[in-house]
């Protein structure tokens, strides 16, 4: 039962990166029309290229298309698409400091999402690049990092849910953009984190 759920977890993950990857493709046609930056062109399609790979990564593990030598790219194209989406969470960070102010409710749970994020993004970049391949030699950190990592997207979820249903603070450029992107993004990472959280099933002896 638990290896049918680990199944239909890493496909729906799949589906929302799929999801996530083609909104922003949408956003580059769309705000091209309406002068988007070279750089704001540059970070979108980077984006949307990280979540296609990711998709890319989920819907061949789901589907189980296995080879030497997809798994060797599957592999790099996950930890690479990782790394890069880090980097670009990475560099709001001075912009996050400066407009972050303890006495503003909704400046504390815009600094909590991000960060909260962030370090979820980051222990499951560590989980996968050294931990997913020994897991027998680590019991508890192969458990600890994707379910921390889960409890840290879900947190940054419930900030972003309050930060918008009360406040009226969207991340996105519209109210439709962001109620159908900022769960897609979230509820993504969630079902990678829940999938990693699931043991693959020991082979037969």
């Amino acid at each position: 039962m638990k290896q049918i759920i680990r199944k239909i977890l890493i496909l729906l993950t799949a589906l929302l990166f799929t999801g996530y990857a083609a909104y922003n493709g949408f956003v580059i046609i769309r705000d091209s029309r309406n002068g988007m930056s070279f750089e704001g062109k540059l970070i979108s399609g980077a984006v949307a290229f990280a979540f296609a790979l990711l998709a890319a990564y989920a819907f061949t593990v789901g589907l189980n298309v296995n080879s030497l030598s997809l798994a060797v790219v599957r592999s790099t194209a996950f930890i690479l698409s990782m790394l890069g989406l880090f980097a670009l969470k990475v560099r709001m960070i001075d912009d996050v400091i400066k407009v972050f102010d303890i006495t503003e409710a909704y400046s504390v749970l815009y600094s909590a999402s991000y960060f909260a994020t962030l370090i979820a993004m980051l222990l499951l970049l560590v989980y996968y690049a050294f931990i997913i391949r020994r897991l027998p030699r680590f019991p508890r950190a192969s458990v600890i990092f994707p379910l921390v990592s889960l409890i840290l997207f879900t947190c940054g979820f419930i900030c972003e849910i309050v930060l918008f249903g009360v406040y009226g603070v969207g991340l996105e450029a519209n109210t439709i953009r962001t109620v159908l992107s900022r769960p897609t993004f979230y509820l993504g990472f969630m079902g990678l984190s829940a999938y990693f959280l699931i043991p693959p099933e020991l082979p037969k002896q």
